[in-house]
């Protein structure tokens, strides 16, 4: 006999917030304000260079040139970027196939437009890897423009370095990082937030500590507190 009981609807994977409330706008990334007004300067003008941003992990320089890409491409952003990790992808061959093939690819963008190739953690990549992409750089610079995220830019070789504007960041304050997490706490009613669960956000030497018991590579603060929101285990902790 069949039961009578009716199948409660799929839920799908919640979103990190670190995703949710990822920027789109350049205008709405926090701190670092002297790079943020170089990149909105960028997304007004249309006309984007080949860009090095420099700074520690965690300050935004990923989350901007994402934002940028956004603003400047619109509805091509999902054909026009291409985003890799280099320290995943570091070698020559990731720049002789999936960046020149990517380079390569006709599409179709507005007046003034360029597809743009972001590669994270760049400093990681190997000399070879950047004299290829440096090559790749002048042979596509009509059509792809290329964002470079590193830590410290001095491990870029100078031809990338010469032919790119340097953007810096510097690490958040701890209010510019608390002033974000409470927009999204409040955005997702999070009502048992208090006063000693910001002091902990702000406590690195904790967060550091959780990043490791977690598994995690490198801090990062939304990610950290997601989790411990989901599972309420501030207390423990404090």
């Amino acid at each position: 006999m069949a039961s009578s009981s009716s199948s409660a609807p799929a839920v799908g994977p919640e979103i990190p917030w670190v995703e949710k409330f990822r920027p789109t706008k350049v205008a709405d990334i926090v701190g670092n304000e002297d790079a943020v007004a170089r990149l909105q300067v960028i997304a007004r003008d249309g006309n984007m260079p080949n860009l090095i941003l420099a700074g520690p992990p965690g300050t935004g320089k990923t989350t901007s040139i994402l934002a940028l890409a956004h603003e400047l491409l619109g509805p091509n952003y999902r054909e026009a970027v291409l985003e890799l990790n280099a320290s995943d992808d570091r070698g020559i061959d990731v720049v002789r196939n999936k960046i020149k093939m990517f380079a390569q690819k006709k599409v179709t963008l507005p007046p003034g437009r360029h597809k743009i190739i972001i590669l994270d953690e760049a400093d990681s990549m190997t000399s070879g890897a950047q004299q290829a992409l440096r090559r790749t750089m002048e042979i596509y610079s009509n059509s792809t423009r290329f964002a470079l995220a590193c830590n410290t830019s001095s491990k870029i070789i100078e031809p990338i370095q010469s032919r790119c504007a340097l953007v810096r960041f510097a690490r958040l304050s701890d209010q510019e990082i608390l002033g974000r997490l409470m927009v999204v706490v409040a955005a997702e009613k999070v009502h048992t937030f208090s006063v000693c669960d910001k002091y902990a956000v702000l406590n690195y030497t904790l967060l550091e500590q959780l990043s490791s018991k977690l598994s995690v590579k490198s801090v990062n603060v939304l990610n950290v507190v997601t989790f411990l929101i989901s599972e309420m285990h501030f207390p423990a902790f404090i």
